[in-house]
């Protein structure tokens, strides 16, 4: 189903860049673990509302695993980032409030010493929509679910478009003005994904559907729009 959808917008002031908070530890035998016997270290951060964060971990001795938990208990999981040995998940904060991280190792095999560093952005301007995959919504040749969302982009600096998909594995589909099209899978359950690009002036198109055939559920697209610096 086409949804050309009157969106929640939010301009907000555009705030400074914080300072990165930089975190030296090491994992070992006294940490407490995760499920699957992997040990891990907590660290927390406050942010606003519509602020972009970067959570970033790295090790020369393991293989690092990254969990960035919102303050409603929604995860986003990194494990090896763009292929390397570091953990990075860069998101916007749906939520204002404190956030947890869960610096940790890929197996419990793992320990060693790590950086962890917080990098929080300037606040944006963002839009959100709020939608159902369900039968009544048009399907994919392979029999996928999807809506499709407009957006009206004035901007020209950065764009991240995020889904947060409940109780299915969502999947992106987004279509720039020039005609660019970005497809990303949201990762899992009850996770979020952002898709950053360069912003353009004009529609954008998104499509929002799931990785698998008859898959339905909710879904949360956040929409957000930065300033040229």
């Amino acid at each position: 189903m086409t949804r050309f959808l009157p969106l929640s917008l939010a301009f907000l002031a555009a705030s400074a860049a914080a300072q990165p908070t930089v975190y030296n530890g090491t994992l070992d035998a006294q940490d407490p673990v995760r499920p699957g016997g992997a040990s891990y270290d907590a660290y927390t951060f406050d942010v606003r509302a519509d602020q972009p964060v970067t959570v970033r971990m790295q090790s020369e001795t393991f293989d690092t695993y990254l969990i960035v938990r919102s303050p409603s208990g929604v995860e986003t999981i990194s494990d090896d980032f763009e292929g390397t040995m570091i953990s990075q998940v860069d998101l916007i904060a749906t939520e204002a409030g404190r956030w947890t991280v869960w610096a940790s190792a890929y197996s419990a095999t793992y320990t060693g010493d790590y950086t962890l560093t917080i990098r929080p952005g300037s606040v944006g301007r963002s839009r959100l929509v709020q939608g159902r995959l369900d039968r009544q919504d048009e399907q994919a040749i392979k029999g996928e679910y999807y809506d499709t969302l407009t957006f009206d982009s004035r901007g020209d600096g950065e764009v991240i478009i995020q889904l947060t998909s409940l109780g299915f594995y969502g999947f992106l589909v987004v279509t720039a003005p020039d005609g660019t099209v970005t497809r990303i899978s949201a990762g899992g359950q009850e996770q979020m994904q952002t898709v950053p690009m360069t912003n353009q002036r004009g529609e954008w198109r998104v499509d929002v559907t799931t990785d698998s055939p008859n898959m339905v559920g909710a879904y949360d697209v956040r929409f957000t729009e930065f300033d040229r610096q």
